[in-house]
């Protein structure tokens, strides 16, 4: 009776278990600027007039990150479980480029960026921007991975830009 209704329903059934449904491929792609955290939405109250302003900090980077990301759209959002690799490159200060030995740290990856914002709100940020596009809600993403074996971060880099893979993960059908 079980195994009619799991048939009939669509869902493939051998050796009175699930099989596995194969992930799509991964997506990988890069998207160039400067990385922008999620930041708290302010409200302000003009003092002479009362009003109230509402800003959305975030906002405006998030709608830059959907438009270049959205042609690696898939035809329709991933569902299930979804691995996120994201490499932050941020540009060098005068600092680090006034310095050959600096400069060759930063490009190696053994001096990181330490300054504002942090790589919570700037994988908060990426992870509302790719909503409705890669998937349907943010609790899907349960893992960050590497890209290249270079552990998800931030990072000095020639040009500021943003490296992204998605994968998604298989999951019982």
């Amino acid at each position: 009776m079980k195994q009619r209704e799991l048939l009939q329903n669509g869902a493939k059934h051998s050796s009175n278990r699930l099989d596995t449904v194969r992930a799509p491929q991964d997506i990988r792609f890069t998207i160039y600027g400067v990385a922008k955290g999620k930041a708290m939405p302010r409200v302000v109250r003009n003092k002479h007039t009362g009003n109230v302003h509402a800003f959305p900090p975030s906002k405006a980077w998030e709608e830059t990150v959907a438009g270049q990301a959205f042609q690696y759209k898939p035809d329709r959002p991933l569902e299930g479980p979804i691995a996120l690799g994201l490499l932050f490159y941020r540009p060098m200060t005068k600092a680090i480029l006034n310095s050959k030995r600096k400069t060759k740290l930063a490009l190696s990856r053994q001096l990181l960026p330490t300054t504002k914002p942090d790589v919570k709100n700037l994988l908060a940020s990426m992870e509302d921007a790719f909503k409705g596009i890669f998937w349907l809600d943010d609790a899907q993403v349960v893992q960050y991975i590497p890209i290249d074996g270079i552990p998800y971060g931030k990072y000095y880099g020639d040009s500021p830009r943003i490296e992204v893979l998605i994968r998604p993960l298989p999951f019982p059908g």
